[in-house]
C-alpha cells in the first residue's frame, strides 16, 4: 500500500560486500526518482551505521543504512527483495539442475543447450538460475546472480553465471586482464588445412543484427580515400573493433572443416563473421553465407581456461560435453570418433594454451 515515506533503513549482507554505496542505494531505491537519491547523498542524510556516508563509501556485509529526509508523498515502499519478488512472480522455469557443469560458492557454470535464451523473458536461463539459487541467496539487497558472457541463442556450451558479487567482480575483472580464454567447436564449411590467425576490423550492425568484417588495409584505405567503400560509408568508422581469432583445423572430409576456435577477443558473432570473411562460414549458418543445414550452424563452446587469482576453489579450466546431434555429425562428415577427437583437441589445448 503506498504510503508517506520519510525514512528508509535496510542491512547489507554478504553479497553487498565491497560496492560502493550509491550504487548499492540506485539498486535498493530503484522505485524512487534520481533526484531524491542524489539529494539525499548531497545533503548527507544518508547514514551507515548511524554515521555520515558518501556516494564512494565501500559497503560491508552487516552495515545499516539508514536515508533520511525523503519527505515523499504516496509513494510505495521500496524492498530490499523486491528483484527477487518479480523473479519468483515469473511464469514456472524449468530446472537448470540437468545443465550444470560444475558449481563453485561464486560462479555456476552451465552447458547451454542450443535454443536457450541466456537472457531476457520467463524462460531465459538468466531467470531461471536466479530460481535455482534463491532460496541460498543470502539477505544481500544489491546483488543479483546474472549471466557473465554472451552466447548467441544457437551457440551451445560452457556458460558462466555469478552466484555471488565476488565471483561477477573476479570474473570481469580477470576478463577485461584477458585471464579468461574460450574454446569453441565448429563445422565449418570448405577445407581449411593451416593453422591462422585472423585478426580484422569488425562492425557491428545492430539495426541488421550482423558483424561487418573489413581487412585492415580496406580500413586504411577508406581512411584515406574518405571512405570510398559503401558498406562503411553506412557506419561510424570509428566504431569498429579489432576482432583476433584462432582457427585450428582438426580435420577435412566431405567438403567440409572441424576447426577449433580459440577466441583472444570477444566480438558479438565474432566467429561467425570471421570465418565466413575468410571463405568458411560454419555449416548451415546462412545468415552469413552457407546454405541451410540441418541445424542454423554447429557452434559449441567447449573449454574455458580461467586464472580467477581470488577464486581458489575455482577451477583452471571448465569442459561443456559436445551435445549428442554434434558428436553424430562429427562421425558422419569426418569418420572421427569421439576419444580421436578428444585427443585431437587436447594436443591442440596443450599447443596452444
Amino acid at each position: 500500500m503506498d504510503k508517506d515515506l520519510d525514512t528508509y533503513e535496510f542491512r547489507l549482507g554478504e553479497n553487498d560486500d565491497g560496492r560502493r554505496l550509491d550504487k548499492v542505494l540506485r539498486i535498493v531505491l530503484s522505485d524512487l526518482p534520481l533526484s531524491v537519491i542524489f539529494k539525499a547523498l548531497r545533503k548527507k542524510n544518508v547514514l551507515v551505521n548511524g554515521k555520515k556516508a558518501g556516494p564512494d563509501y565501500r559497503c560491508n556485509k552487516g552495515d545499516l543504512v539508514t536515508v533520511r529526509g525523503l519527505g515523499l508523498k504516496g509513494m510505495p515502499e521500496p524492498s530490499p527483495g523486491r528483484l527477487r519478488v518479480q523473479i519468483q512472480s515469473a511464469a514456472k522455469a524449468r530446472s537448470v539442475t540437468d545443465l550444470i557443469i560444475l558449481r563453485t560458492p561464486d560462479i555456476l557454470f552451465l552447458n547451454k543447450p542450443v535454443g536457450a535464451l541466456v537472457h531476457d523473458g520467463d524462460d531465459s536461463l538468466e531467470t531461471q538460475v536466479r530460481l535455482y539459487l534463491e532460496p541460498e541467496m543470502d539477505s544481500s539487497v544489491s546483488f543479483v546472480p546474472g549471466p557473465l558472457h554472451r552466447l548467441d541463442r544457437n551457440t551451445s556450451g560452457v556458460l558462466a553465471f555469478s552466484s555471488s558479487y565476488a565471483g561477477a567482480r573476479e570474473f570481469a575483472t580477470a576478463l577485461r586482464a584477458h585471464k579468461i580464454v574460450k574454446w569453441y567447436l565448429a563445422i565449418v564449411d570448405g577445407v581449411l588445412e593451416d593453422t591462422e590467425n585472423w585478426e580484422e576490423e569488425v562492425l557491428r550492425d545492430s539495426a541488421e543484427r550482423k558483424t561487418h568484417v573489413f581487412s585492415q588495409p580496406a580500413i586504411a584505405a577508406s581512411n584515406r580515400d574518405g571512405i570510398s567503400n559503401p558498406e562503411i560509408a553506412n557506419n561510424e568508422i570509428r566504431g569498429t573493433s579489432i576482432a583476433k581469432t584462432l582457427a585450428i583445423p582438426l580435420v577435412c572430409g566431405n567438403g567440409r572443416t572441424l576447426c577449433l576456435f580459440q577466441l583472444q577477443t570477444g566480438r558479438t558473432h565474432q566467429i561467425r563473421a570471421q570465418a565466413a570473411f575468410h571463405g568458411h562460414p560454419l555449416h548451415g549458418d546462412v545468415k552469413y553465407g552457407s546454405t541451410r543445414g540441418a541445424l542454423p550452424y554447429y557452434l559449441h563452446a567447449t573449454r574455458m581456461d580461467l586464472s580467477l587469482d581470488n577464486l581458489p576453489q575455482c577451477p583452471k579450466s571448465v569442459v561443456a560435453p559436445l551435445p549428442d546431434y554434434f558428436v553424430a555429425a562429427i562421425q558422419k562428415d569426418f569418420g572421427l570418433q569421439f576419444d580421436a577427437l578428444e585427443a585431437k583437441m587436447f594436443e591442440s589445448f596443450a599447443r596452444f594454451a
